[in-house]
């Protein structure tokens, strides 16, 4: 089961978008590396914000007609189980390059 918000800005400098996520998932095999009966359950909450510009606002000698967008991205994401090997505290930084284009 997931539940997700997600709030999405079209801002003059910037796209910009911030969501957060809970997950819940059941296993339905026990985990027999650490307990021999003990069926697994985690949750998980992931907050995330991702900044979408175009390069030719930059450059505009490279992109001029704003096709080559830069993504910037942060990722946290907290995870409990009941079985503790499974916990866990993530936090990603990405960067992206995306090209549009016609398919005509």
């Amino acid at each position: 089961f997931e539940l997700n918000f997600r709030f999405n800005l079209n801002l003059p400098f910037a796209y910009v978008s911030i969501g957060d996520s809970v997950s819940f998932n059941d296993y339905f095999e026990p985990d027999t590396s650490v307990y021999s009966s003990k069926i697994r359950t985690d949750v998980s909450n992931t907050f995330d914000v991702i900044i979408l510009k175009p390069l030719g606002d930059f450059l505009p000698i490279l992109d001029p007609n704003k096709l080559i967008n830069l993504s910037f991205s942060y990722d946290k994401t907290i995870s409990e189980a009941n079985i503790i090997n499974y916990d866990y505290v993530a936090e990603s930084f990405g960067f992206g390059i995306s090209r549009s284009f016609n398919l005509r």
